[in-house]
């Protein structure tokens, strides 16, 4: 059994949840696009991840890796927690660094027959 403050938590959770579709669902009818501001995102289901691509272009492509990881870990990766860095690697055709960040998440994915 369940207490009340655990299933406020619940009821605001899946009024969250409803709300980010209700927005998706809308920007959709009206022709806008998802709004995002990272390149790609999706999930991994054997890694249990949401993971997310952002496109950083405020630092220089022929900085030294040291210094690459250095300038993201000291400003961008503070903008994107709770989610945590994977790889970066530089796109010529993006002009910018592509940085893979991740959050553990899971979600069960069986399907019984009924």
């Amino acid at each position: 059994m369940r207490s009340l403050s655990e299933e406020l938590k619940i009821v605001k959770n899946d009024n969250k949840r409803l709300r980010e579709l209700i927005g998706s669902w809308r920007r959709k009818v009206e022709e806008k696009g998802p709004r995002r501001e990272y390149l790609r995102e999706g999930y991994h289901h054997d890694r249990g991840k949401h993971y997310k691509v952002y496109v950083v272009t405020d630092i220089p492509g022929d900085l030294q890796i040291n210094a690459v990881v250095t300038c993201l870990k000291e400003g961008f990766l503070k903008t994107v927690l709770p989610y945590t860095f994977i790889r970066c690697d530089y796109s010529t055709k993006y002009k910018g660094w592509l940085v893979e960040v991740d959050l553990p998440v899971h979600f069960d994915m069986t399907v019984s027959e009924t």
